[in-house]
């Protein structure tokens, strides 16, 4: 398995068999949502900068009050998914990219 997604600035984000495999062996409850991820990629409500350089792709997931899908990766020419999972607590982080209201 190997899926991509675009991310907010045009760049190729890929999701290996690898990382698919250490996300859900860490988050067993995203084993059926990796078109959710790939979707946080391409239409999250926000980006903010991780700690490490990455971008972190934020989607409020519907129908769940006060969830969020969280997608860290590497927004470069060859960028990566790193992992992905569900929470309710955001932290305050400086905003790369916001969808307009």
């Amino acid at each position: 398995m190997m899926k991509e997604a675009l991310s907010y600035k045009g760049n190729r984000i890929r999701l290996t068999e690898e990382r698919w495999v250490h996300i859900t062996s860490s988050h067993p409850e995203m084993v059926f949502l990796v078109d959710e991820v790939l979707n946080t990629i391409e239409h999250p409500d926000k980006v903010v900068n991780g700690d490490f350089g990455e971008s972190i792709s934020i989607k409020k997931i519907k129908g769940q009050e006060g969830k969020y899908m969280i997608v860290p990766y590497k927004d470069e020419v060859d960028g990566f998914i790193i992992t992905a999972y569900i929470t309710k607590k955001l932290r305050e982080r400086e905003i790369l990219w916001e969808a307009r209201k």
